[in-house]
């Protein structure tokens, strides 16, 4: 009984898979390059390259070289007509059924303006042409050159008026002492 029931099933599963393909084959897979016509139009190439392939021994004819050099200095074999024309049959049965994506034109539509972001700084496109600024030479520090107990004097002209320990500069602040070098701010 078990053993009948598994032929059984063999049975069905291999009826399911003809069935599923009868189907396939009558409604048509809409692969262009498994219709009749492309079939044909590529048998009818391999068929044209066979016979041009052929030695020529076996009467077949003889492939002209085109005078041009091709890579490496050598002729370049014309193309058979036949074998264009086959080439082309097949181009037009197995890949013409199908329609090209519609090409998108660049230029169709004039360019769209955007206002700058504010804020936003241009950058400009080439470098300047100008030379940049020259750095102005770095000025000596300035020193103290001769104190008395009113003040000091600096070695720029400047007459520092001292408040105790603390000398002040020209706008009332404070000035800092290094040393013989004084910085006021």
């Amino acid at each position: 009984m078990l053993h009948r029931m598994r032929g059984l099933a063999h049975v069905l599963v291999a009826a399911l898979v003809i069935g599923e393909r009868a189907l396939a084959v009558a409604a048509g897979s809409g692969d262009p390059l498994h219709a009749p016509e492309c079939e044909r139009a590529l048998a009818a190439l391999d068929a044209v390259e066979e016979s041009a392939s052929a030695p020529l021994g076996r009467g077949a004819r003889s492939v002209p070289r085109v005078a041009a050099s091709g890579a490496g200095g050598q002729a370049a074999p014309a193309i058979d007509q036949r074998l264009a024309a086959a080439r082309r049959d097949v181009a037009r049965q197995c890949l013409a059924a199908r329609e090209d994506p519609p090409r998108a034109g660049r230029l169709a539509e004039p360019a769209i303006e955007v206002p700058p972001v504010a804020g936003a700084r241009a950058t400009p496109s080439t470098p300047p042409t100008t030379m940049p600024a020259r750095i102005p030479p770095v000025q000596p520090p300035v020193v103290i050159t001769t104190c008395d107990t009113g003040g000091c004097w600096t070695s720029d002209g400047q007459r520092l008026p001292r408040l105790g320990p603390t000398l002040l500069g020209p706008r009332g602040h404070a000035c800092s002492v290094v040393g013989a070098v004084v910085h006021c701010p």
